[in-house]
């Protein structure tokens, strides 16, 4: 006589296991929602019979849907800009007059700066608006090279030259910017999602999987820079000290902002660069580097997209340094430099030459600037080896705290004695990766 089951019995274990299920249902779903302060749609979840993997994309979704607390830019009319006057602000706390019509427009954007939160560090300084920084070494008038070569002597300032810096080039690439940013900023980002299953008979048990969550952060990082001139090269200075004292500080800010987004270190008071994010694609030349080579070239391209990373094909770029797009030059379709097809590079020359600086790799446009490192070591190759950046560039981000840069004027005692005096510009930032795998980089192509 066969065994006949516990009708019964079973019943009583399914609906003991049942009950188990839904207190952890509850459970869960409680816990979660109370954690992000969403008491009502915890009780709506619940009373709705969803799961908690729909729970945990309900909260994300709302927590998403919640914009990133930021103030009002500070808008600045045609008129302003232009006669906006960086050197007025710097005299008038100098001395203490703020009379002057340039002087009253500093102060009183300054005070547009300060009415959005933001709270200066010492009496001694005042906001400069971003919007009206669009327009050097200590200046001494005693000397040429530090402000003597700016006194009008017959002096042609439309042809004043400035100091070659590097290109900056990473919000060009897209790189998304989020300005006036008041706290820590938190996005919520699915790491993982649940997976799916064949039922193998009508009876097979699907195996319980769910979506998994985490967070990008940003939180402030201070960058700061520092200049000092002397009272006669504010007063005598042509083709003008206000432009080089803008330049100065928002140039070189610019600079560290881009260097800081492409290969920020992480530590000692940087953002996290592209380069230095974790989990970004990586392809390696050789175990001392090598020259780069066409192969690499598209491995660089499928580590990005076989990790589907690219969510805007219009922002997908390549990024290195000019001695790298030297070597890329030489390089031909076929994988010679001796004539094996055409240049992989810029091959829709000009009828009347080489053409312009090659603008485009494997189908992909090719910005070029000497921020990217070619001092890198690999095995035995060491400080010869550069880098080649692939990726989705509107998947990072550059978030500004406030709507301005703090200008501070100071003398220090060796500076009083010899009438100088220093200025020095604070600009609050971060830098975010949306998802690593929406870029890959060599980092050992000897040159």
């Amino acid at each position: 006589m066969e065994n006949t089951p516990d009708i019964s019995a079973v019943r009583a274990e399914a609906a003991a296991e049942a009950a188990k299920a839904e207190r952890a249902r509850i459970s869960g779903i409680t816990a979660l929602t109370e954690k992000h302060g969403m008491a009502d749609l915890g009780r709506q979840l619940i009373e709705g019979g969803r799961s908690l993997d729909e729970a945990r994309a309900a909260v994300l979704e709302k927590i998403g849907a919640k914009p990133v607390e930021t103030v009002a830019p500070v808008e600045m009319a045609a008129q302003e800009r232009a006669s906006y006057s960086l050197t007025a602000g710097i005299r008038a706390m100098l001395t203490g007059d703020w009379s002057s019509r340039e002087a009253g427009l500093v102060r009183e954007l300054s005070r547009e700066v300060e009415k959005s939160g933001i709270a200066k560090t010492t009496e001694r300084s005042f906001f400069v608006p971003f919007a009206a920084l669009n327009q050097r070494a200590t200046y001494v008038t005693s000397g040429a090279t530090t402000g003597g070569n700016l006194v009008a002597t017959d002096l042609l300032a439309d042809d004043f030259i400035e100091f070659l810096r590097n290109n900056a080039l990473m919000l060009q690439l897209g790189v998304r910017t989020m300005p006036g940013l008041v706290g820590n900023v938190a996005i919520p980002r699915r790491s993982g999602v649940a997976s799916t299953y064949y039922l193998s008979t009508q009876t097979t048990a699907i195996t319980q999987s769910e979506s998994t969550f985490d967070q990008v952060t940003m939180a402030p990082k201070n960058l700061a820079a520092l200049s000092k001139y002397s009272r006669q090269t504010l007063l005598q200075g042509t083709p003008g000290i206000e432009d080089l004292v803008r330049r100065d500080l928002t140039d070189g800010i610019n600079l560290a902002i881009d260097l800081g987004i492409l290969n920020g270190s992480g530590s000692s008071g940087q953002p996290t660069g592209i380069m230095q994010t974790s989990g970004i694609g990586s392809v390696a030349m050789g175990t001392n580097g090598g020259a780069i080579t066409v192969e690499k070239v598209v491995d660089l391209e499928s580590a990005v997209m076989q990790a589907n990373g690219v969510v805007n094909a219009s922002n997908v770029a390549y990024l290195t340094n000019y001695k790298v797009s030297a070597a890329l030059k030489k390089l031909r379709a076929g994988g010679s430099t001796t004539g094996d097809g055409p240049f992989l590079v810029n091959d829709q020359l000009n009828a009347i030459g080489r053409g312009p600086t090659p603008a485009n790799l494997n189908g992909y446009p090719l910005a070029l600037t000497n921020q990217v490192p070619s001092t890198l070591t690999k095995g035995s190759s060491s400080g010869v080896c550069s880098a080649l950046v692939m990726g989705d560039f509107s998947q990072a981000m550059v978030g500004f705290w406030g709507n301005g840069l703090e200008i501070t004027v100071g003398e220090e005692s060796d500076d009083f004695a010899k009438a100088l005096t220093s200025v020095r510009g604070i600009v609050t930032y971060d830098v975010a990766v949306r998802d690593p795998k929406s870029f890959a980089a060599i980092l050992d192509i000897t040159t």
